[in-house]
């Protein structure tokens, strides 16, 4: 049976969805206890916002929480939002602050869902001009780990790449 990470406030994803896919038994992104401690809600709360906007039906989650060693190798760009960062919080606290959510049987392409989603959260950073199968969303717009200049360009709220 698989577990729900939060049944009051996100009744419809499950800690499979967001942890960490690597196959290491060690790394600390597997268990709901070590999720709910990283990831930002707000992350979470859009991805709840845009399955009721699409009338409650399932999406799939590609990717949320990666530890370093998985992120390296699927690809992940080297300051990934989907990896657990202290991003200069008052408190110190680390978070994850993206999910990866697929459009297969629910949209033609990735620019469709982005409009839709869009609507929900002017925030929301989006990434989808590059990919196929799936949009990118984040809330990392505070994010100090900026390297090159396309991070520079679009690591603000609402952007886009």
């Amino acid at each position: 049976m698989h577990e729900l990470l939060d049944e009051s406030r996100w009744p419809h994803i499950y800690v499979y969805e967001i942890a960490c896919r690597c196959d290491n038994e060690l790394c600390p992104y597997k268990t709901r206890e070590q999720i709910i401690n990283v990831i930002d809600p707000r992350v979470l709360d859009f991805y709840e916002r845009l399955r009721a906007h699409l009338g409650g039906r399932p999406l799939s989650i590609n990717s949320a929480i990666r530890c370093s060693p998985h992120n390296h190798a699927v690809g992940g760009v080297r300051y990934s939002p989907h990896m657990v960062w202290k991003l200069g919080t008052k408190d110190g606290k680390k978070q994850a602050y993206a999910i990866d959510v697929s459009i297969i049987g629910h949209f033609s392409s990735p620019r469709q869902m982005r409009d839709e989603a869009r609507t929900l959260d002017p925030d929301v950073r989006i990434g989808w001009k590059k990919y196929n199968t799936f949009c990118h969303f984040d809330f990392a717009f505070n994010h100090p780990y900026m390297v090159h200049e396309e991070m520079r360009r679009n690591w603000v709220r609402g952007g886009e790449w």
